[in-house]
C-alpha cells in the first residue's frame, strides 16, 4: 500500500464538484444522494486494491491505475444520469 491508495478514493469526490454544472440541476437532495453513492464506490477502491495485492503479478498496477480512475468515472455517470431530486 501506497500513500496514494489512500487519496484516490477522494478523487471521485473531488471530480463530483468539478462537473457539478454538467447535467441536472445540481439540489440539495442531488449533492446528498450522488455524493453518497461516490463516496460509498470510493470507500470499496482501497478494499478492492487490497484484495488484489494478495495476488502476484504484474498485472496490479494496471488494476491499481483502473482503480484510481473508477470512483470518477462513477462521479461522472452519476452526476449525467441522476434526474434533478426535489428538495
Amino acid at each position: 500500500m501506497t500513500l496514494w491508495d489512500y487519496i484516490y478514493p477522494f478523487t471521485g469526490i473531488v471530480a463530483w464538484f468539478l462537473i457539478s454544472g454538467t447535467g441536472s440541476t445540481v439540489s440539495l437532495s442531488n449533492l446528498v444522494v450522488e455524493l453518497f453513492w461516490i463516496a460509498v464506490i470510493s470507500a470499496a477502491m482501497p478494499w478492492a486494491r487490497w484484495i488484489l495485492s494478495g495476488f502476484d503479478g504484474k498485472p496490479l498496477k494496471a488494476w491499481s491505475l483502473m482503480l484510481t480512475f473508477l470512483p470518477i468515472i462513477a462521479a461522472v455517470v452519476i452526476r449525467l444520469t441522476v434526474p434533478t431530486l426535489p428538495e
